[in-house]
């Protein structure tokens, strides 16, 4: 009987629970957020804000989950507590909404609330309401994909300080079309001064261009952007 229990549905908390949860204050900024049309560069933030707005923009594509592999996963949720009509930003680990339903689980199956460490249980909550348009169009203008937040996050989850001069798409494009045409002139032995003009004719200086190259050798989904672009490796979502 023991074994029927892990094919029945955890339901994630309700409402009511996650009022009476403990919360801590999750920073989301000042109050310019709320402006109509926010124009965002990673350079504005701190690096600590920077690296908290990328985990978010991933955690809110995520659902929640209460499956054991997934305790350490982060989400983030739009709701409005008890006692206030307006919108706040929620988050936390899934091992913390699994704390809010001691009575639902052991280890990985039901029953008794073991299985849930003591480092379980806490929601963060946004320090002020938040628009939830104006949010979402600044975490979408910050510069990166999905695969560059997860490889910016675990860097400064591991102890490091990525670079944080990270292109645009526009800038990407042009950079790719400076390196496809810098490599075809070496081939052909074109001079320097050619060099420097494709380089100049995609809208790019020459210390930028060396720039993007360094960011490139440093972060593998930025090299995967420039090879998409060059045509050298295929979008995971266009594979047969």
């Amino acid at each position: 009987m023991l074994a029927s229990f892990g094919v029945f549905a955890i339901e994630t908390p309700s409402e009511e629970e996650l009022d009476s949860a403990v919360t801590e204050e999750l920073d989301v900024g000042e109050e310019p957020m709320v402006m109509e049309e926010v124009i965002v560069t990673g350079v504005q933030f701190t690096f600590e804000q920077e690296t908290a707005l990328r985990l978010v923009r991933q955690a809110l594509k995520r659902p929640k989950s209460l499956k054991r592999e997934d305790w350490d996963v982060w989400v983030c949720w739009y709701r409005k507590p008890v006692g206030t009509h307006r919108t706040h930003l929620e988050c936390a680990r899934n091992g913390d909404l699994a704390a809010l339903k001691p009575d639902q689980m052991m280890g990985n199956t039901f029953l008794g609330g073991r299985g849930v460490g003591s480092g379980y249980g806490t929601i963060m909550r946004s320090n002020r309401p938040v628009n939830k348009k104006t949010f979402e169009a600044m975490l979408n203008n910050l510069p990166g994909s999905d695969d560059f937040d997860q490889e910016f996050v675990g860097m400064a989850l591991a102890g490091k300080e990525p670079p944080r001069d990270i292109p645009s798409d526009a800038e990407l494009d042009s950079f790719s079309e400076a390196y496809k045409n810098i490599s075809l002139l070496e081939k052909s032995g074109g001079d320097e001064d050619a060099l420097v003009k494709a380089i100049e004719d995609e809208g790019l200086s020459i210390k930028r261009y060396n720039r993007l190259v360094e960011l490139v050798e440093t972060y593998q989904s930025i090299e995967n952007e420039v090879a998409y672009r060059l045509g050298t490796l295929q979008r995971p979502d266009e594979s047969e």
